[in-house]
């Protein structure tokens, strides 16, 4: 996708792309961010006198004050303040990077967290039925990866059994096989998954 709304620029550095006979008129384009009940976490440290700070991408409503279930050690935390391009905010809606200062945690305590789940949210331990790309190697371990969360499974037929409890919300969950042959493809398939 190209965001700009100045199609002289654009024809200036995208005229010999094929891609150019196919633009026509350029318009403004807001789609809504479906809220998936979890902030997937990229980064986490200490501030000297705020305390721990994550990083991340909202997929869900974020507020100051809310808590959340940090993944996968299964701690509550309360979100202290929000920040979005060094920013506060009083709350911010899903699709947002955000930093996010943590009441009450050490970061000892959420060492290695992927992300903040909302309370509530139900964990799933297998995904049955997921589909297979024709060119794709066998394999029995895999990656599952879904809203940034990283999980390794076993694969028994069309069905995984995860080594660490997901989420439950919806979306795609990529299946990689980390251990594919040297130049063949790592993604061996997906699975949706519906809340």
């Amino acid at each position: 996708m190209v965001l700009t709304d100045d199609t002289n620029l654009f024809m200036k550095y995208f005229s010999e792309l094929g891609i150019s006979k196919f633009i026509s008129e350029f318009r403004e384009f807001d789609a809504e961010v479906p809220d998936r009940g979890i902030i997937y976490i990229d980064r986490a440290f200490n501030v000297k006198g705020i305390g721990v700070i994550v990083l991340g991408y909202a997929l869900t409503q974020v507020s100051v004050h809310d808590k959340f279930i940090a993944y996968p050690m299964k701690l509550e935390v309360e979100v202290r303040s929000i920040q979005v391009l060094d920013e506060d905010q009083d709350s911010v809606m899903p699709g947002t990077r955000v930093g996010l200062a943590l009441k009450n945690v050490r970061l000892e305590d959420i060492e290695g967290v992927q992300a903040l789940v909302k309370p509530g949210t139900k964990f799933i331990s297998s995904i049955n039925g997921f589909s297979r790309f024709k060119w794709s190697d066998d394999a029995r371990e895999v990656h599952v990866i879904f809203n940034g969360i990283k999980v390794m499974g076993k694969v028994e037929g069309n069905s995984i059994t995860l080594a660490r409890e997901l989420p439950m919300v919806s979306g795609r969950a990529l299946v990689i096989n980390v251990n594919a042959r040297p130049r063949r493809p790592r993604i061996m398939g997906y699975a949706v998954i519906n809340a």
